[in-house]
């Protein structure tokens, strides 16, 4: 009987704890007093920051999230309260750089002085990754952005409303468009968003130009572009439409940092 007393309280006590566990790996989701958001399908990273006007990397610090920040449906996201992004996207840097000092010990003495037979096929591979290293160099860098004042509009629209930068509230402009008239990219970029997840927004393209500058296009009609995708200054994302108030317009902002910022600032100047 003690041994059947004592086997239940092992097993009764494994149960508490392994309850306990799960209730802390599975806090997000149950726990309403914490700022969280549950990934939905289509979400990514960066729609999910802008909705919430947060720099997308604050949002991947905070949740510890790497490029290309991939997601999955279900997925709790932490939403900062009052973080502020630090220095730990900078400190993984060096620690990548860190085989920097492998090169330095190229030139050793042993091959030179022994053996000349292999010190002739030697400097055959080293240029080979001197090169191959410089190769990504390029590819990663992304267009350059445009200055200020040289931004393309995104049609040929008169401004109907200019929204300015207010904070967490409605920003950028509205420019008159007709239902299926062409939508077009403002600066070269990368589409980082693609869909209609920003209810607010309706169908909606999110371009990325740099580690910093966003840009997005709303209430249109269909989407012409995917996630992944490069685009070119000028070129054609997708067909406009109307606006919740059932206005034919294109709704367009520029953020900077995940903070809206004053879009004519940015468009090249013209009349009317």
């Amino acid at each position: 009987m003690k041994s059947l007393l004592r086997f239940s309280v092992v097993a009764i006590t494994t149960l508490l704890v392994a309850c306990s566990t799960q209730s802390l790996l599975s806090w997000e989701s149950s726990d309403r007093k914490r700022p969280h958001y549950e990934v939905k399908q289509g979400d990514t990273l960066y729609s999910i920051a802008w909705g919430y006007g947060l720099d997308f990397r604050r949002l991947a610090v905070v949740n510890d999230l790497h490029p290309p920040y991939p997601l999955s449906p279900g997925q709790i996201l932490r939403l900062p309260n009052g973080f502020q992004l630090g220095d730990q996207p900078r400190s993984r840097k060096p620690t990548l750089v860190a085989t920097a000092p492998k090169p330095s010990t190229r030139p050793a003495s042993k091959p030179a002085t022994k053996p000349s037979a292999t010190a002739k096929p030697a400097p055959s591979p080293k240029p080979k990754p001197a090169s191959t290293a410089s190769k990504p160099k390029p590819t990663a860098v992304t267009t350059k952005v445009p200055n200020l004042g040289r931004w393309a509009w995104p049609n040929d629209g008169k401004l109907v409303k200019n929204w300015g930068s207010r904070k967490h509230r409605k920003s950028g402009l509205d420019i008159s468009a007709s239902p299926g008239q062409a939508v077009t990219a403002s600066a070269p970029g990368v589409v980082v968003y693609s869909g209609g997840g920003l209810a607010r927004y309706g169908q909606l393209v999110i371009l990325k130009h740099s580690e910093e500058l966003l840009s997005a296009y709303a209430y249109n009609q269909s989407l012409l572009v995917k996630k992944g995708q490069r685009v070119a200054q000028g070129e054609k994302i997708a067909l406009s439409g109307r606006s919740p108030d059932g206005i034919g317009v294109v709704h367009f902002e520029i953020r900077r940092r995940g903070q809206p910022v004053d879009a004519l600032q940015y468009l090249k100047p013209r009349r009317g």
